[in-house]
């Protein structure tokens, strides 16, 4: 990525702050990767910052990559990615993190993308509340456009709350939101328009 930090056994705090990122590439998170260990125990913050056109050659997370987040607190808030991802199964924002917020986002294309909005995996909490999910599109019948939370943990808490989810198109089922496995999970007040299969 743009930035990247790959960090071992440390509490040491990541913020990353009022960034904007343009045409960001990389081969693993197009404009900000984090790598952890299963001992991190971090808070990490992005807040504030815009990713316009990012990419990642090789996997998800064209904007954002987290990976092997275990005990790290991590907020991603008021953010915006626009166009960020061309791969059918990949998507803007990937998070292998057992605990997140992401908090009053946007991720949006300008117009039918072939690629998801978030990937995340390894949820003990994970908390999604006042985004924006739009324009999305994936041909691929396993990997939602929208959100797509799979592996959780035992005892799991997912809570999808005030999101709006605008023409996100597919081929599977859970086009919007898809959850690979079953865990506790609270929806409230979401918007869901104009998503045809």
């Amino acid at each position: 990525g743009a930035i990247h930090t790959q960090i071992t056994s440390t509490i040491q705090p990541i913020t990353i702050k009022d960034c904007y990122f343009q045409n960001a590439q990389s081969n693993v998170g197009g404009a900000i990767c984090i790598e952890r260990s299963s001992a991190s125990n971090s808070i990490i913050e992005i807040t504030n910052c815009v990713f316009n056109h990012s990419t990642s050659s090789s996997f998800s997370g064209h904007a954002i990559y987290i990976d092997n987040s275990t005990l790290d607190t991590i907020t991603i808030s008021f953010c915006y990615c626009i166009d960020c991802g061309t791969n059918q199964a990949t998507s803007s924002v990937y998070l292998d993190a057992s605990k997140f917020e992401f908090l009053d986002n946007e991720i949006t294309f300008s117009g039918d993308s072939d690629c998801g909005c978030l990937r995340a995996r390894s949820a003990t909490s994970h908390i999604y509340r006042n985004n924006i999910f739009r324009n999305s599109y994936s041909n691929n019948n396993l990997v939602s456009a929208g959100i797509h939370d799979d592996s959780p943990q035992i005892n799991s808490h997912i809570e999808i709350e005030n999101n709006i989810f605008e023409r996100i198109n597919g081929e599977t089922q859970g086009r919007c939101i898809l959850f690979d496995q079953i865990s506790t999970v609270n929806m409230r007040n979401n918007s869901i328009q104009n998503c045809p299969s």
